[in-house]
């Protein structure tokens, strides 16, 4: 898949048609007809501008209600409508394809998703050889491995010299997306006046688990703040693959108040930098810090049975594979 042409059919509209029609169309009669009851607690802690809402992910639909809940209050605040990051294993789908650039989301590259690719076309969907490679291949690509180590599998050996060299075509492919997405960010937030959602956990769980760097690389890069949302009981009224839910639930998202990353001494004078890519990661320990005081922030939110377990989380494939 040419993932560069993907990102140039992406449709940003500042009042997206798509939300009006999902909103009256589809949420409305269900949300009504199922009787979900949506709280939204902390509106005055929108600032008038856009954001980079950061939300925990309890369950696939559980940003539909706070969307919707927003596009119904359009007339009350001033920048309404998101733009949500999506997952690039989505767009393996041509109608989850035509549905997300329709609905003007953002296709999030991952060099993690693009090993997991060329290693499910290697070794045919074999999930305990992609399982057993990834982690060494993902090493290599980020240069913590030399070649010499890499050549001692005759599996990935072979592999690797299909291609001139295997961890440049990786990295500089990676960086021409990653430089691509954020001009989509830019210009959902600056041009379009959209807000960006991420979750930042970058994987789904009841219970909020770490955050990723992306998020705070993207506030301080775009110079937009981040607003913590903490989505409580969501989980209960989406127990379906589809986004029907369940009978007299409440969802209450609680709105923290603004964090200005960009703002604070730590990240001043920060050479230029493109997400996700070498020129950031010099700054990780940073974000790391940065994103870490989100998920304070975030974790303050959630009711008891949503707050940090302190558990760890190995590393899931799954994530980089459409079921």
């Amino acid at each position: 898949m040419d993932y560069l042409s993907l990102m140039d059919r992406v449709n940003l509209q500042p009042n997206p048609k798509a939300h009006k029609l999902i909103g009256e169309l589809f949420l409305k009669p269900i949300y009504k007809l199922r009787k979900l009851n949506i709280v939204l607690e902390g509106l005055e802690n929108i600032p008038d501008e856009p954001v980079v809402y950061v939300m925990n992910h309890t369950d696939r639909f559980n940003y539909f209600p706070f969307q919707y809940q927003l596009y119904l209050l359009r007339n009350k605040i001033k920048y309404p409508y998101t733009a949500p990051w999506v997952k690039l294993k989505y767009y393996e789908s041509k109608f989850l394809t035509m549905i997300f650039n329709w609905g003007g989301c953002l296709p999030m590259p991952s060099k993690g998703y693009l090993i997991v690719k060329d290693l499910r076309e290697e070794f045919k969907n074999d999930k305990k050889l992609i399982a057993k490679y990834y982690p060494i291949l993902k090493d290599y690509v980020d240069g913590k491995i030399s070649d010499d180590v890499l050549a001692e599998n005759e599996n990935l050996k072979n592999f690797i010299n299909k291609y001139e060299d295997y961890r440049e075509r990786v990295n500089s492919y990676f960086e021409k997306l990653m430089k691509r997405a954020f001009e989509l960010c830019y210009d959902a937030v600056h041009n379009k006046h959209l807000n960006l959602l991420i979750f930042p956990e970058g994987t789904r769980s009841k219970r909020l688990l770490e955050g990723k760097v992306g998020a705070a690389q993207f506030s301080v890069a775009l110079k937009s703040p981040i607003v913590p949302v903490g989505c409580n009981g969501s989980d209960k009224a989406h127990t379906k693959n589809i986004p029907i839910v369940e009978k007299n639930k409440t969802v209450v998202y609680r709105i923290g108040e603004p964090i200005y990353l960009h703002k604070m001494e730590m990240f001043q004078n920060l050479e230029e930098f493109i997400p996700f890519t070498e020129s950031a990661n010099k700054y990780y320990k940073l974000f790391k810090e940065g994103i870490d005081f989100v998920m304070k922030k975030l974790a303050d939110l959630l009711d008891e049975e949503y707050k940090p377990s302190g558990e760890t989380v190995g590393r899931d494939l799954s994530k980089f594979i459409l079921k």
